[in-house]
């Protein structure tokens, strides 16, 4: 059973019975101030705690209390503004025999202002997805065994830090889209593609890109590449496909090149070893 968050509260009267409060979403800070049978809603500031599939669209802050394992995929979906998921170091598992494999573990569209930090996912199409969104950040999280992408953004002024990506069989660890977002310290390994930019003002930084058949591929323009290891990529290390306006500085490469076809860009002080 997927639970809603909304409070549902002030349209329904009835009593719960104590099985369905055992099930309900549980507030950390003491009161609870709206309660119905699809969950609970806090006052601001107050934590709520997850364990069963779940569509947040309330503001505020949420946690996972245990690993969630589910075939009703997205396990979480965040359809608010202004919410934190932490998954306090907790697992979110799909099942690639499920109707909906190809689809996220988490998902958030059309929102701002959400953070997701601290949470594995594994077995689902794409481990996170956030689009149409503005002012988000996805932090360290693990994303491993996705079919097309562990994290894949489509935002503004966002950040993806601090991620770990393997084996992610025949797709991208992370993709980006919409502009000026920063991606800086994530680890990627084991997969077909590291990373891709497609929309423009990327800041991608301090990222280790190891064992990929690509390393970076940049579709977008006026990107800026600094002080990333980008190590045995199979094809090129970076691929620049009719991109303008580029930064690629003080990167260190080894058994990996820079190739591709752009104007206007600033390629210099990489350290390249092969």
């Amino acid at each position: 059973m997927r639970k809603n968050l909304k409070n549902h509260n002030k349209y329904h009267t009835e009593t719960l019975n104590q099985s369905t409060r055992r099930r309900a979403l549980r507030t950390i800070a003491g009161v609870l101030v709206g309660t119905s049978a699809v969950g609970t809603v806090g006052a601001r500031n107050q934590i709520t705690e997850i364990d069963e599939p779940t569509v947040i669209d309330e503001p505020g802050e949420y946690v996972l209390t245990s690993d969630i394992t589910s075939v009703d995929i997205p396990i979480i979906r965040i359809e608010a503004d202004r919410v934190t998921l932490n998954g306090t170091g907790h697992t979110l598992a799909g099942d690639f025999r499920s109707p909906g494999w190809s689809q996220p573990g988490i998902e958030a569209n059309g929102v701002k202002n959400v953070n997701i930090q601290d949470v594995t996912v594994t077995n689902f199409g794409r481990g996170i997805s956030i689009t149409n969104a503005k002012n988000c950040s996805v932090k360290g999280v693990t994303a491993t065994q996705c079919r097309t992408s562990g994290i894949t953004i489509q935002t503004s002024n966002s950040a993806v830090q601090g991620n770990t990506l393997r084996n992610i069989y025949k797709g991208t660890g992370i993709h980006v889209g919409g502009s000026n977002n920063t991606v800086a310290e994530n680890d990627i390994g084991s997969l077909d593609t590291g990373l891709i930019l497609k929309g423009p003002s990327t800041k991608v930084r301090n990222n280790t890109v190891d064992r990929t058949v690509e390393g970076i591929v940049i579709y977008g323009n006026n990107q800026f590449l600094t002080n990333n290891t980008i190590t045995n990529s199979d094809i090129w290390g970076v691929y620049i496909s009719n991109s303008i306006n580029n930064k690629i500085i003080q990167n260190y490469f080894q058994y990996a090149r820079i190739s591709g076809d752009t104007e206007n860009s600033i390629i210099r002080a990489n350290e390249i070893d092969e």
